[in-house]
């Protein structure tokens, strides 16, 4: 029996495909709606592109580390406090209005939201063997999908029944059901299970260990 089968594994519970669901939810909204909304606030083309070029290398630089923290502690605290801190930042776009403080709060979100991406796959790893893991990652994927287009309908929902001038008021309500589907996808992921295992809290690890590893070939 290969280690991959021997290891314990969880069955995928109502939680777990709520999580899914509602973090897509969420992050397909705000994308959405987002830089739409910074074109109305009047954020330039430069500061649009400082936006777009921190949210993408904050996003992905940072799941190194991010992804080295999660192993040594919880995976399902990091991707609470991922979504939890993404809703609150997601709720104040809507009281801050200035293109400097969106840029601030979309780069502080990018950073805290970033947690939860290796998090998010490293806990599905609890869920699947070689033998499911296809069957597994295909209804999470699924279910992600399907609530992305819900999304999306509300999204044409919305520009179809937008009349008139578009002010930042306009995206309120987008805005509030992307922070809350974020901070409901954190407060359903603290009760997912998840696989407990000795992990060390010290000691030469992440993008380096195979260097120091002698069998690394």
């Amino acid at each position: 029996m290969s280690s991959d089968d021997s290891k314990e594994t969880l069955k995928p519970s109502s939680l777990l495909y709520g999580t899914a669901a509602a973090t897509y939810f969420s992050d397909s909204l705000l994308l959405s709606f987002f830089f739409p909304y910074a074109v109305v606030l009047g954020v330039s083309f430069d500061q649009m592109g400082m936006m777009r070029s921190a949210r993408n290398l904050f996003q992905n630089i940072l799941q190194i580390g991010w992804g080295e923290i999660s192993e040594r502690f919880s995976r399902k605290t990091l991707i609470a406090m991922g979504y939890f801190s993404s809703g609150c930042i997601i709720a104040a776009l809507l009281f801050f209005r200035e293109p400097e403080q969106l840029i601030l709060l979309i780069i502080l979100q990018s950073i805290l939201c970033s947690a939860a991406v290796p998090s998010w796959s490293s806990l599905l790893a609890d869920y699947t063997t070689i033998r499911n893991r296809g069957k597994v990652l295909g209804r999470i994927g699924a279910v992600r999908q399907f609530s992305g287009v819900l999304a999306t309908l509300i999204v044409a929902l919305m520009t179809y029944e937008q009349h008139g001038e578009i002010t930042a008021s306009s995206f309120t309500v987008p805005f509030v059901l992307s922070a809350a589907m974020a901070i409901l996808a954190a407060v359903l992921v603290i009760f997912v299970k998840e696989v407990k295992v000795e992990r060390p809290t010290c000691g030469w690890s992440g993008i380096t260990s195979p260097l120091l590893n002698g069998n690394f070939r």
